[in-house]
């Protein structure tokens, strides 16, 4: 079976310090373990991605995360980006310069399966089809009433009286890319000759508008099938399950921090929880980025460890279980007594802790359906 090339795309647009932005994320530690656990995650499971970026990606991504991509590609050093809310077109740009069948993934993306022959074969490829609601039609309102051009296909879907669809783009590829270097430039086109009335609407939306709307239309005018990796389609605000992490590999083997879960506290706690336990190499170049001050209250005690050279994988035990440390001195103080795996303090999880911590604390009914998920599992496996 003929593999796709896996490729992912990260401009910096001429952000000198990428590490004082969050880039939508509840905070900076948690953008950057979303890189790692994409770019570690599809490598784990045979698909090792192709990075295009920029000299300041390079640096972030390569020289301080140290994040090992297949290929690098220095693409977009002079990338132009007429409006600072226009950050998918960063990615048409890296589908305009591919000269091979693909599939692109988001730096949001956790892939934990190889793909199927069908994706690796679909002339087109997407994470799902979007069904519109008001986050399209509210936007869409604000296009038709200031733009000067649009698409064909748009203009098509915009009169016709019909709730619109989209892909989600999360995923995105396949191996007709004569339909995929047309899109991209049309969709290059639809941006530029709107430049002058971008400050009359919300540009930010535009961005699904210009990526996947324009997409899902185009195909549909040319009758190309579109495969989805997901196969069920999504109304835009109701994405759910997606960012369950608990639920890996019994029930998920694929998520998307997709929106209002980058934002979510819980979703980027169970990231984080997630990255420690599977990478926990990873983990760590993360944090010893930051200062402790800088960092989200529950990482902060394990950035005491690594500052004190204390590695956080001595905390995993032989079945991938984190040990929650009850006092930071106490392991600080273990540090030269040369013993590989600490006896650290641990609470045993019983019925009557985990009703105890579910009383107080603000997620209980979202860690108590994690827990019984997770007990369900472990007893079928």
């Amino acid at each position: 079976m003929k593999k796709l090339k896996i490729i992912q795309s990260f401009s910096s647009t001429n952000e000198k310090n990428i590490l004082s932005q969050s880039f939508g994320w509840l905070s900076k530690e948690f953008h950057l373990m979303s890189w790692v656990l994409s770019c570690l995650s599809l490598q784990k499971n045979g698909n090792p991605p192709k990075l295009y970026t920029d000299v300041a990606g390079v640096h972030f991504l390569i020289d301080q995360l140290r994040l090992p991509y297949d290929k690098i590609e220095n693409s977009h050093n002079h990338f132009y980006q007429p409006n600072k809310h226009l950050w998918a077109l960063s990615k048409i740009l890296t589908y305009s310069l591919q000269t091979e069948p693909f599939i692109h993934i988001d730096g949001d993306v956790f892939l934990f399966q190889a793909f199927s022959e069908k994706i690796f074969s679909a002339p087109l490829v997407v994470q799902n089809i979007e069904v519109a609601t008001e986050y399209y039609t509210s936007a869409q309102t604000q296009y038709m009433d200031n733009f000067t051009y649009s698409p064909e296909c748009v203009q098509k879907d915009f009169w016709s009286g019909k709730p619109i669809k989209a892909v989600n783009a999360g995923v995105l590829g396949g191996n007709n890319l004569e339909f995929i270097h047309k899109y991209a430039y049309e969709a290059k086109q639809y941006v530029k000759k709107n430049e002058s009335v971008l400050h009359k609407v919300d540009s930010d939306r535009f961005n699904v508008f210009f990526e996947q709307h324009l997409f899902y239309a185009m195909a549909k005018q040319e009758g190309i099938k579109i495969e989805t990796f997901l196969q069920r389609e999504f109304p835009d605000n109701q994405y759910t399950g997606l960012a369950n992490f608990h639920e890996v590999p019994y029930k998920r083997k694929y998520l998307h921090m997709l929106g209002h879960f980058k934002r979510d506290e819980y979703s980027c706690l169970q990231m984080a929880a997630f990255l420690r336990e599977h990478f926990p190499d990873g983990y760590e170049n993360v944090l010893r980025l930051f200062k402790k001050k800088d960092l989200h209250p529950s990482l902060q005690h394990e950035w005491a460890l690594l500052k004190n050279g204390i590695s956080l994988s001595n905390y995993i035990d032989d079945s991938h279980t984190y040990k929650l440390q009850d006092n930071v001195t106490n392991a600080i103080n273990q540090k030269n007594k040369r013993i590989d795996k600490p006896a650290i303090p641990h609470k045993l999880i019983s019925d009557e802790y985990i009703k105890s911590l579910c009383n107080n604390f603000k997620y209980s009914s979202s860690i108590k359906k994690d827990f019984d998920f997770h007990k369900r599992s472990t007893i079928s496996a």
